[in-house]
């Protein structure tokens, strides 16, 4: 089917996934409403997926299922899960879609049931996703072939794209690294709480970089999360040389290892781990001087908000999470340097791989301070540069 021939007035996407992931579809969700806009599209997520999605003006409906309670046949068949899955299948069956499309990898045999049921719930004629050649597809009429996470260079957020593209989805008419931004909505509100904190942060420094450290790794995996005393002393190194002030973020299951970081540091850091939403953060993000996280949600946040992003890479496929930002050199990855024949073990080729990775963690205990330090000097020396021409022009 040629893509001038595809005219959708109803469109489903699937993305059930945590924050970061789900961040991840929306160029591929606003390449599909340039060329559909008058179509309605939905999207089908999770609860902890919904922020990442919830405010895009595009989007006609934001639908929730507790994909947790779906994950194992024993739950699945559970009388209350029955009774959610059939009241799902009612409401997407009554939407009437011309095309159903799936932005996941199909990893497990149970993972692709589940979105087989999902796909075949709607009636929709199209139904379209990835297919690695596993079998697994076989509910899919329309396809993109899938060489694994983070194979041949292609990131997820590339993934996702490139299928919409197959659909006749196209970006706008602007520089390509752009229109490949994921957009996340803040309003006023969140704008001047980031502003208000920032001022008390430049109290008594007014030129003192912020420099944001995210320690945590959301809730899917806690092998990805680096030492804490190796954040702390790259707050203290960045303090000493920049007089950066040192800001913590987090969720509220992550205050525990940002007070652990504050207490390890010799100079002081502020926590707003567990105190802010993720719009808040976002509009901090948005105006700090660095960022330097884990691989994860907040990591792929901040690279969107336009924030100068140190990703730390252990357990899982640095070209598959990649930050946006590194063609520009606005992001750095940094990973260990050692060929470990075990890394990435966390998605892995074509499957899920060690959720929990390995006890000794090479891949992040290799990674040093100065390391981290090294490439956060050469993002705030890039920006000391920039704002130095901004203040002559």
């Amino acid at each position: 089917m040629a893509n001038s021939d595809l005219k959708f007035k109803r469109i489903l996407v699937v993305k059930l996934a945590d924050f970061g992931d789900a961040l991840l579809v929306e160029p591929a969700l606003r390449a599909l409403h340039n060329t559909y806009p008058a179509a309605r599209l939905d999207v089908l997520t999770t609860k902890s997926g919904l922020p990442a999605l919830e405010r895009l003006p595009y989007l006609h409906q934001v639908m929730l299922l507790d994909k947790y309670r779906f994950d194992k046949p024993g739950t699945t068949f559970e009388p209350t899960s029955l009774s959610l899955g059939l009241a799902l299948g009612w409401q997407l069956l009554r939407a009437r879609y011309d095309v159903v499309i799936f932005f996941h990898h199909l990893t497990t045999r149970w993972g692709a049931l589940k979105f087989a049921g999902l796909a075949l719930a709607t009636l929709a004629p199209l139904r379209a996703g990835l297919d690695n050649h596993t079998g697994r597809a076989w509910f899919l009429n329309h396809t993109l072939p899938d060489g694994g996470f983070g194979e041949a260079g292609i990131s997820e957020r590339e993934y996702w794209l490139r299928l919409a593209n197959t659909l006749g989805g196209a970006s706008e008419p602007q520089a390509r690294a752009e229109a490949e931004r994921p957009q996340f909505v803040i309003n006023q509100a969140e704008r001047q709480y980031a502003d208000n904190q920032l001022e008390q942060l430049r109290a008594t420094h007014p030129d003192a970089p912020i420099v944001m450290l995210y320690p945590g790794s959301g809730p899917y995996s806690l092998s990805r999360r680096w030492l804490p005393l190796r954040f702390a002393q790259v707050g203290d190194a960045l303090f000493e040389k920049w007089g950066a002030q040192i800001v913590i973020l987090g969720s509220q299951a992550e205050v525990e290892v940002a007070a652990q970081i504050q207490s390890l540091m010799h100079h002081p850091a502020t926590i707003l781990a567990g105190r802010t939403t993720l719009y808040q953060a976002g509009a901090l993000l948005a105006r700090c001087n660095l960022f330097i996280g884990n691989d994860g949600g907040l990591m792929n946040l901040a690279a969107a908000m336009g924030a100068p992003t140190i990703a730390i890479f252990g357990p899982t496929n640095a070209q598959a999470w990649q930050p946006f930002g590194l063609a520009r050199g606005k992001s750095i990855i940094v990973q260990a340097e050692a060929n470990l024949p075990c890394r990435p073990c966390l998605y892995r080729g074509k499957e899920l791989g060690k959720r929990y990775g390995c006890a000794p963690r090479p891949c992040l205990t290799q990674i040093s301070a100065e390391e981290v330090i090294a490439a956060a000097n050469r993002l705030l020396q890039n920006g000391a540069k920039l704002n130095l021409i901004k203040s002559v022009e």
